[in-house]
């Protein structure tokens, strides 16, 4: 984790950008945590890595790679969010996702106590899915998933379409 946040600080000196609000074309590698951090950066987490956000502001996108893992705890994301085919596990709790979610073609994914504007996909996943006490601004649409998706407490404001049609 110190080397990330080395390497960070050495070779992208302007990219902690407090209250920072457009997109950024730098991209940044998530191994391991990023704790209370501002960043103006796409964020990825590389094939087969695990990565926990928390407590941070990312103002880009952030993508999860095959057989990686992202856990995003207290985080402001600008952003969209999505999966590569074979992701292991997504979890968002307690966030804001400014743009649309993607969890596709892969484990499972929990969605807890967050608000989400953009669109929410859940596709074609093999493990659990799960969504409580969230808002989605958009439409909520659940196809395909090995296991019909629970859930409670949502408010969709657009529609619930397929396996999510009743939660």
């Amino acid at each position: 984790m110190n080397k990330f946040f080395l390497l960070l600080l050495t070779v992208l000196p302007g990219v902690v950008v407090p209250g920072a609000r457009a997109q950024s074309t730098v991209t940044l590698s998530c191994t391991g945590s990023i704790v209370s951090r501002n960043l103006a950066a796409n964020i990825s987490v590389p094939a087969g890595a695990t990565c926990l956000l928390n407590d941070t502001m990312i103002t880009g996108n952030v993508q999860v790679g095959r057989n990686a893992t992202l856990t995003i705890r207290n985080t402001n994301v600008q952003g969209g969010l999505s999966t590569a085919a074979g992701y292991r596990h997504l979890s968002v709790q307690g966030s804001i996702v400014q743009g649309e979610v993607r969890a596709e073609q892969g484990g499972s994914f929990n969605l807890n106590d967050s608000q989400v504007t953009g669109h929410v996909r859940v596709n074609g996943n093999t493990g659990p899915v799960r969504l409580a006490h969230a808002t989605l601004n958009m439409n909520l649409e659940c196809l395909n998933n090995k296991a019909a998706p629970t859930g409670t407490w949502l408010r969709v404001d657009g529609q619930q379409l397929g396996q999510c049609r009743r939660l």
